[in-house]
């Protein structure tokens, strides 16, 4: 593409400029409704005169602090943006009909929900609710003690059996909820500290020969 057919580059949204009065950045926004559209029109037919103008001013209009890429329609407003986004969100969207909740724990693992997922589908399931299947504490029965966000629960099986879950819901056309846990990992230090405030104290000089409790063992993350 040669010069002659280039059109100015547009700046992006404006910023408030210290110093600038209302007025000027008025002026500039009269000038940009009143002429843009003939100018750029112009500086489109080829007239290199005019695309050097009108990309000064454009550069102008920046430095004002002026919104210029609103101004010219080079691209929607945020609202009208925002519109669009929720509208293709909605669009895509998937409305869970019939859930089914599936809990998780080394009794039921990925490979049993897997040969379970034929069966649920022909009752009428439409989507599986799984109990958290991230990194949990050693041995816990429910998956909600999550002390690692980034890992899956070997207790539950291996990653490729996680995946064999998942495939066999999309060639059912099911759909899978997660509960990811997200409010519990930033309390582990406030339960380590319970833990340890609310355990039983250790024997006294009389009591040397008493066992102590037994504890409930915590899985170290990595």
């Amino acid at each position: 593409m040669n010069a002659t057919s280039q059109t100015p580059t547009r700046p992006t949204n404006g910023r408030p400029v210290a110093g600038i009065p209302p007025q000027t950045q008025g002026l500039y926004r009269e000038l940009m409704r009143s002429a843009y559209a003939e100018l750029r029109e112009r500086a489109e037919a080829g007239e290199e005169k005019v695309r050097r103008w009108l990309d000064r001013f454009l550069t102008l209009g920046e430095q004002l602090g002026v919104a210029v890429a609103e101004l010219s329609g080079d691209r929607p407003a945020p609202v009208a943006e925002s519109a669009a986004l929720i509208e293709a969100a909605l669009a895509t969207r998937r409305i869970p009909s019939a859930a089914y909740r599936l809990q998780f724990n080394a009794a039921f693992t990925f490979r049993d929900a897997r040969d379970l997922v034929p069966y649920l589908h022909a009752l009428g399931v439409t989507d599986c609710y799984a109990s958290p299947v991230l990194l949990a504490r050693a041995g816990s029965s429910h998956g909600y003690d999550v002390c690692d966000h980034g890992r899956l629960n070997p207790d539950l099986g291996a990653e490729a059996d996680f995946d064999a879950f998942a495939a066999a819901l999309r060639e059912h056309g099911m759909g899978l909820i997660l509960d990811a846990v997200p409010g519990e990992r930033p309390c582990l230090p406030l339960c380590a500290v319970l833990r340890h405030r609310l355990a039983p104290r250790q024997p006294g000089p009389r009591q040397q020969g008493a066992p102590a409790p037994p504890g409930r063992p915590v899985r170290q993350c990595a």
